[in-house]
């Protein structure tokens, strides 16, 4: 770290993760890029993450901070952003890890690309199933980002996937929405999209852990209703892109089907058609939706 201003800040939100934290804390201690530090937000946790945390507080890289009350992973990951002092945000779950060198591979791709303020890598997602690794899967998302909106057709990284972001792009865009219930990170990155340029890396330099149960037991309603925020929030710009914008409607519209609101359902789903009538996968829907 050299003075008091390092280049990255990484934020790692924690909340009831004493059994598995260790492990994210010891990748960014094992970096072989060195000049960071860890912004550690305790989210009110209840398991005794907080004495696993502070046996790593004598590494003066390592600040800690706990909330008294539960805020949820944006309001913890906004609280680490105001309290950074790098130019560049990284953001890590309590699950996951980092590749010793991420931190290296990412400092090098940003100075030879400083027109750029968001990058992003591959991530390994480690499936746990049974207490045990059930497989490994690979996710590498590779857009044109010289294309105008290339977001609104996909958006595949996240602060869970090894996401970086200048603190500067981040201040100014408004830091995440803490209102939102669910999919902040997506309403995050499409309002960074629309100002800044994006880069991704060659390479898989993130370890993503996920445990079955959590992919089982996502909820639906808050999901419904992030998307339903996000739709109304961003909708001049899906008017002024209708072509592209699809998804966001049909993803919305879905998750209320799963809820079983097809009301709500079918709303979304006009929402889209209105703006796009000739796109044929909101019919695909309507169809499904009968039964």
């Amino acid at each position: 770290m050299e003075g008091n201003s390092p280049f990255f800040s990484i934020v790692l939100p924690v909340f009831n993760r004493a059994f598995i934290v260790q492990n994210a804390i010891e990748s960014v201690i094992n970096q072989i890029f060195t000049d960071w530090e860890l912004i550690i937000v305790n989210d009110a946790s209840e398991d005794g993450s907080d004495q696993i945390i502070h046996d790593y507080l004598e590494d003066k890289r390592i600040r800690y901070f706990e909330n008294e009350v539960n805020k949820g992973a944006a309001a913890s990951r906004n609280i680490g952003i105001k309290q950074s002092k790098g130019a560049y945000i990284s953001f890590l779950d309590s699950d996951n890890r980092f590749h010793p060198d991420f931190l290296v591979v990412f400092n090098r791709t940003i100075v030879a690309n400083i027109d750029s303020e968001i990058f992003w890598g591959g991530v390994e997602r480690e499936i746990i199933k049974n207490g045990s690794i059930s497989h490994i899967e690979k996710h590498h998302w590779k857009p044109n980002v010289t294309k105008k909106n290339f977001c609104l057709k996909q958006i595949r990284t996240s602060t869970g996937r090894g996401l970086v972001v200048s603190r500067k792009a981040c201040i100014e865009a408004g830091l995440f929405d803490e209102m939102m219930p669910a999919a902040e990170d997506t309403e995050f990155l499409l309002r960074l999209f629309q100002k800044y340029k994006g880069k991704w890396i060659e390479g898989y330099w993130y370890r993503a852990v996920i445990h079955e149960n959590d992919r089982l037991s996502t909820n639906y309603q808050k999901q419904a209703e992030a998307y339903s925020i996000l739709i109304r929030k961003h909708m001049q710009l899906f008017e002024s892109n209708p072509k592209s914008s699809g998804r966001f409607f049909r993803k919305g519209a879905y998750y209320y089907y799963l809820c079983r609101d097809k009301k709500n359902a079918y709303k979304t789903l006009f929402r889209g058609v209105r703006l796009n009538p000739f796109d044929g996968k909101y019919y695909y829907y309507f169809i499904r939706f009968l039964f």
